[in-house]
């Protein structure tokens, strides 16, 4: 077994454009690599920051989908002795949004089951307020429509894009409902949904992302929220 753990800083910024990190004391990629004869482990996510609840709730994510993707698959036990390949699960990240207040991390992660067709590719995020883990609807006001807001402007954006003709597919995908909404981040111009492959349209077309403005939500948007990400 080849197993070993890798910690190294991230780069600060382009050169001589450094971008400060206010949430990060040293900001650090951490890199499990782990290869057995049935599998192969190839995760990195990053620690390092200030404030201990945001590298928790990452290490624990991280934990728990590794946990998931360990467990014995049932479907195993069918496969004929000589199908080729190992089993692999490889996770990769980008911190998508910092600034002194607000932290978004997205986790693009990709599993493989030997004898698949192809991985099963899916992307999920954490996102902080003051250290705090965030879920979308704790960034707006009671009573608002803001989850259909949504869910109208992402139908327009994705039919725009003309890569899935079934209106059925498509309106489902983007229903408003929470868990179609549950991978989203913020940016500087609103907030980042990210529908997984198959959400909104076939697999090879991979994760579709619709940015959403912030002034399209913003009157049902929380006044402290817009003021700790946006500083409006």
């Amino acid at each position: 077994m080849k197993k070993f753990i890798l910690i190294a800083l991230l780069a600060a910024g382009t050169a001589g454009a450094a971008s400060p990190q206010p949430h990060a004391v040293t900001l650090k990629a951490v890199t499990i690599k782990n290869e057995n004869a049935k599998q192969v482990i190839d995760i990195q996510y990053p620690q390092g920051f200030a404030n201990p609840q945001i590298n928790a709730t990452i290490e624990h994510l991280i934990q728990t989908i590794r946990q998931s993707f360990e467990k014995p698959d049932p479907d195993a036990q069918n496969l004929p002795a000589d199908v080729p390949g190992k089993d692999g699960l490889t996770i990769t990240y980008k911190v998508a949004f910092e600034n002194k207040q607000a932290v978004s991390v997205l986790f693009s992660i990709s599993a493989y089951r030997r004898g698949a067709a192809h991985p099963n590719n899916t992307v999920q995020t954490l996102n902080f307020i003051n250290g705090k883990p965030v879920s979308l609807a704790e960034l707006f006001k009671e009573n608002t429509n803001a989850l259909q807001t949504m869910a109208d402007y992402s139908y327009e954006a994705i039919k725009k894009k003309a890569i899935n003709e079934d209106e059925q597919w498509l309106r489902e995908g983007t229903k408003a409902v929470a868990d179609n909404y549950k991978n989203w981040y913020f940016n500087s111009k609103g907030i980042s949904i990210v529908f997984d492959p198959y959400q909104v349209a076939a697999y090879v077309y991979g994760p579709q992302t619709v940015t959403i403005p912030l002034a399209v939500m913003q009157d049902a948007m929380r006044s402290d929220v817009t003021k700790a990400v946006w500083g409006n």
